[in-house]
């Protein structure tokens, strides 16, 4: 993409103030690596800064290139749980548990399947549904 490259050789040293923009045009692109690498970091910098709502756009925009690509699904397992945090975060509790499932969909033997079922409970609880609160917290 013309315009991401542009972007990356004028702001060569300096990246940082150039990593939104630059993630928004590699997201668009088909240059699949430079787009998730660039998605994922602007989404860090944005939910370090208390932005989360900008911070799920970027995650989701990584989310996206991973599944256009066709690469491995198990990259998409932190960018599910920090999507989710972010959503529940935000009140956006029906977005938070399609994350944590989609997390839970891509860890099948990571070891983190009970972490996710308690965050599940959680969200559930969040969100006022007690009995699906209690049923996932005593899976775990």
């Amino acid at each position: 993409m013309a315009a991401g490259n542009a972007l990356e050789f004028i702001f060569e040293y300096d990246i940082d103030s150039a990593l939104f923009r630059l993630a928004h045009h590699f997201a668009r692109s088909s240059e699949f690596e430079k787009g998730i690498a660039y998605s994922i970091e602007a989404g860090d910098k944005a939910a370090n800064n208390y932005a989360p709502l900008e911070a799920t756009r970027f995650y989701e925009a990584a989310n996206g290139l991973i599944e256009r690509s066709g690469m491995e699904r198990s990259r998409t397992l932190g960018i599910s749980m920090t999507l989710a945090e972010l959503y529940e975060l935000n009140g956006m509790f029906d977005e938070a548990i399609m994350a944590s499932e989609r997390a839970s969909s891509s860890c099948t033997e990571c070891g983190l399947s009970a972490i996710i079922d308690r965050r599940l409970g959680f969200i559930h609880f969040a969100k006022g549904d007690y009995e699906l609160s209690i049923d996932r917290k005593s899976v775990v």
